[in-house]
């Protein structure tokens, strides 16, 4: 397995502080990086392809966005059912997450979708939609009730130094 060179360190540290709003974002943190737009690009690509970062994603504090309700939805699909069901509900714009499980005694859901709404009703309509389309033997809402901090970690700060 190979070492991160200190460019990655330093492209990595950029962006787990947060990548502003902008229209070249990925410049902004090859100028902090000091190396190219195309050089970040590429190394997060080749970064993601080698396992070293899952991936690259927005953060969003929905709240702040008007979106006042968010329920974990979790649905009882049929197992012959379930990928086209993840990939209809995945589909929705108010879905940030999809994700398929195993069973577990006592809980019998393996789809499970994050929606997030500006009502519970919001939330429910689209609950409801999955379910009727996965077929779902039964489903829950699992609303969140606080949202709690969220923090970017920060990784290599002593790329910076170099």
């Amino acid at each position: 397995m190979r070492e991160l060179s200190l460019i990655e360190k330093r492209i990595i540290n950029k962006i787990s502080g947060g990548i502003e709003i902008s229209r070249r974002p990925y410049q902004t943190v090859a100028d902090a990086a000091g190396t190219s737009e195309n050089a970040v690009l590429e190394t997060l690509d080749t970064l993601v392809k080698e396992k070293k970062i899952r991936r690259v994603c927005a953060i969003l504090r929905q709240r702040e966005l008007g979106y006042g309700a968010n329920a974990m939805c979790v649905f009882d699909v049929a197992p012959e059912n379930i990928d086209a069901a993840g990939e209809f509900a995945a589909s929705f714009e108010q879905v940030s997450h999809c994700y398929k499980r195993p069973r577990c005694d006592k809980w019998p859901f393996n789809l499970y979708a994050m929606i997030h709404g500006r009502s519970k009703d919001d939330c429910a309509a689209a609950a409801s939609r999955i379910a009727l389309f996965s077929g779902a033997a039964s489903y829950k809402m699992l609303y969140s009730v606080k949202e709690l901090k969220k923090e970017n970690m920060i990784y290599f700060g002593e790329a910076d130094k170099n």
